[in-house]
């Protein structure tokens, strides 16, 4: 083998392995990142209302915040049953994306695209998922069901204020947002 063919050899290994360390870096970096979302939201996860992240007059952490949106956040842990996030329709657009730690956002709605009455939505495991399916059905209950890919998270609601002057109205309505844990009681 002459030795611009090991040159050239060599270098395409040297560049095959630095391409495999870059995108194992960027796969691991969710999980040992000590600074990751869900680190800083893990207090919101016994509130029942939303914490303010982001927003007209809002001290924030998010880089480069839209000064016309509200973004508020609470965190969930499934281990005690469903996670039902809600909040009203208004006249100012709502967002809602559910994020867990490692796969990033797993379901994501606006308000436009559901009931007039606002967002309800659940979020289980499968097998909180397979109990509700046995139970007897709640005529009433109309919320969205959506399975998490793992058993914590966050929800992250974000609403427009399409004008400077309803900027209090878009945090007010960002942190009326209701999130809670309901125990699924298993059937007899």
């Amino acid at each position: 083998m002459s030795v611009f063919a090991r040159f050239v050899l060599a270098t395409l290994c040297a560049i095959i392995l630095a391409a495999i360390a870059h995108i194992t870096a960027i796969l691991v970096m969710p999980w040992t990142s000590a600074n990751h979302a869900a680190e800083r939201l893990v207090a919101t996860s016994t509130a029942e209302r939303p914490q303010l992240i982001s927003g007209p007059g809002v001290e924030t952490w998010l880089p480069l915040p839209d000064p016309s949106v509200a973004v508020a956040a609470c965190a969930y842990d499934l281990a005690e049953g469903p996670f039902r996030f809600s909040t009203s329709s208004s006249a100012m657009m709502h967002s809602v994306s559910f994020h867990s730690r490692g796969a990033g956002v797993f379901f994501a709605v606006t308000d436009r695209a559901t009931s007039a009455s606002g967002l309800d939505i659940v979020v289980m495991t499968q097998e909180q998922r397979d109990i509700f399916e046995t139970l007897p059905a709640a005529e009433d209950d109309r919320a969205l069901r959506v399975v998490a890919p793992e058993a914590s998270g966050f929800a992250i609601i974000r609403v427009l204020s399409p004008l400077s002057s309803q900027a209090q109205s878009a945090l007010a309505e960002a942190q009326q947002a209701s999130c809670v844990i309901e125990p699924l009681r298993e059937p007899a």
